[in-house]
């Protein structure tokens, strides 16, 4: 069990360093997009250095621009959690083992790509993508973690 608890660890650590490079991404490319290339080295090892909490090579500003694809990163972690909030309330904390969850997921994807993910959520209940049910795994994550000893 410990080990599988260390596994998640990792996995929740790395899912939160993506978010924070993807944050990081999004506020520079936004700069970039908004005044052009000029000065941005200067930008960039800030928006970095302050995300990473370490040195960055400035010069890397000029490899670092996906056009925005970092928010589909984002949008995708905020679906995730929607629908990991929506199967928790609908099927309880043990949801991934009781049947009728398996059933509601094969309904919701029986459709494949007909609907995107703004109307996927609508069907979940929700009135668009919202960043909270993550805030909230979060949150939870690190309350949690405090009372566990290792």
């Amino acid at each position: 069990m410990r080990d599988v608890k260390r596994y998640h660890d990792f996995q929740f650590l790395g899912q939160l360093d993506t978010m924070r490079a993807s944050e990081a991404l999004i506020s520079y490319e936004v700069r970039l997009h908004t005044k052009g290339p000029n000065g941005m080295d200067e930008v960039y090892r800030e928006i970095f250095e302050r995300a990473f909490r370490h040195k960055v090579d400035k010069n890397e500003y000029l490899m670092r621009d996906d056009w925005l694809y970092c928010t589909q990163y984002l949008s995708s972690y905020f679906f995730e959690a929607q629908l990991r909030a929506t199967l928790k309330e609908r099927f309880g904390e043990e949801w991934f083992s009781d049947p009728r969850a398996g059933r509601f997921l094969k309904e919701l994807w029986s459709t494949g790509g007909k609907y995107d993910v703004e109307e996927v959520v609508k069907r979940l209940g929700y009135s668009g993508l919202d960043p909270k049910p993550l805030i909230e795994e979060i949150k939870n994550y690190f309350l949690l973690a405090e009372s566990h000893t290792y």
